[in-house]
């Protein structure tokens, strides 16, 4: 699979291998290689500093990685409906960064010609 996949993190680098860890974790849950998943950490200052900001005691587990957990859950589920949507089937499965109708596994789609719908024809892509 050729592209990537970027993930966006409201923190810093602090060398402790987060980036590393969530490429992991994300690419496990999206069924890639860990090598296309770029991670970017960004730093939210427009927004007021919280007691709750920040990296000590351990932040980054419990809260980061569930959180990008969640989000590559949520991704996935909303791929298989718009895969569903465009090979006109009720059942489809996931592998090797591409969706494919369960009864009719020749019919195939590749989940960057999907994500570069919205790119392209943004009103072709089913509700989803």
């Amino acid at each position: 699979m050729s592209g990537y996949i970027r993930v966006f993190v409201n923190g810093t680098n602090e060398g402790l291998g987060h980036e590393t860890t969530l490429a992991e974790v994300v690419a496990s849950e999206l069924g890639v290689d860990p090598s296309v998943i770029i991670v970017e950490n960004r730093v939210d200052t427009t927004r007021t500093w919280a007691l709750s900001d920040g990296s000590y005691s351990s932040r980054f587990a419990p809260i980061v990685v569930s959180a990008a957990i969640l989000a590559a859950r949520q991704l996935r589920e909303k791929l298989t409906r718009i895969a569903m949507a465009m090979l006109g089937t009720d059942k489809v499965s996931y592998e090797n960064g591409q969706f494919y109708d369960i009864n009719n596994p020749s019919r195939r789609i590749d989940i960057r010609r999907m994500t570069s719908s919205v790119n392209w024809d943004p009103g072709s892509l089913p509700e989803a």
